[in-house]
């Protein structure tokens, strides 16, 4: 798991960089949220530690650019701070955070918080699987609602990806549906001149 721990102090930033790298995240740093941004459009994240004060971009300067920018993920956030009034908290979090923390932090504390995080990462994840499977499941539904290119001698159908393929492997993989196959009456006699149903077999 890929973890951005954003703070201006560079003692706390080694601090949680350590600790956190012995329990398996792996882990980069930022000295404020003006470097972080940067970072954070050009990696990926599954979840941000951040400091509340900092120069140029402070913590909820950057939790609420995480939010907004439309081409960023949802990360999870603990916001660090030495406030600790409810009023700071309620701050923090409408600015985004999704967890709050008081300096100095405990390990402990950390740590458990941090398997919250985890739990609700791994459901953010399933969920845009599920939306993704979604999005090409209504696209299948568009293609079979409107125009398929088939083959007019063997009855192949062109795929998006593009790839002709049997139109029963076609529908197989698009619908729900179970291809059995069998002969129509109209072309057993192409297939066997001799054959004769039993109600005329009986004549």
């Amino acid at each position: 798991m890929n973890v951005l721990i954003v703070d201006d102090d560079s003692a706390t930033r080694l601090y949680l960089t350590k600790l956190l790298t012995s329990w398996q995240y792996r882990c980069q740093s930022a000295a404020d949220g003006l470097v972080a941004k940067e970072m954070l459009l050009n990696g990926e994240f599954d979840l941000m530690i951040v400091d509340w004060m900092m120069p140029r971009v402070n913590g909820l300067e950057l939790l609420r650019f995480v939010r907004e920018h439309p081409d960023l993920h949802y990360i999870y956030s603990i916001l660090l701070t030495q406030r600790s009034s409810p009023a700071d908290y309620q701050e923090g979090m409408q600015a985004g955070a999704d967890d709050f923390l008081t300096k100095p932090v405990a390990e402990s504390e950390l740590r458990m918080r941090l398997t919250v995080g985890r739990r609700i990462i791994a459901y953010q994840k399933q969920l845009r699987e599920y939306n993704r499977r979604l999005q090409e499941a209504l696209s299948d539904v568009e293609t079979l609602g409107g125009f398929i290119h088939m083959c007019s001698y063997c009855n192949s159908v062109y795929t998006p990806e593009e790839k002709w393929v049997d139109v029963s492997e076609y529908l197989r993989r698009r619908t729900n549906i179970t291809i059995s196959h069998g002969i129509c009456p109209a072309c057993i006699p192409k297939i066997d001149p001799n054959f004769r149903p039993r109600e005329a077999a009986s004549e």
